[in-house]
């Protein structure tokens, strides 16, 4: 899902593994309001949300739509 939503420009950057790999860590965020939920919560109600709204407004999946960007093809 994060493939489609962010679509990675540069195949260098791992984006999805990013996410993967840093989800859970404090990463310097000091202002967390007491009482929100878990990091990895917020991050799955977030796709839940993209899910949702993507069946109210396409009446498909999310991994049904067709993507919106695709990479150039390298010539040759």
């Amino acid at each position: 899902m994060m493939d489609r939503l962010v679509p990675q420009r540069n195949e260098g950057i791992d984006l999805v593994g990013f996410v993967d790999w840093a989800l859970g860590k404090p990463l310097g965020r000091g202002d967390r309001p007491q009482g929100m939920p878990e990091e990895a919560a917020l991050f799955h109600r977030g796709m839940a949300g993209v899910e949702e709204t993507t069946r109210a407004r396409h009446g498909k999946a999310f991994a049904d739509l067709a993507p919106a960007w695709s990479p150039p093809h390298p010539p040759g």
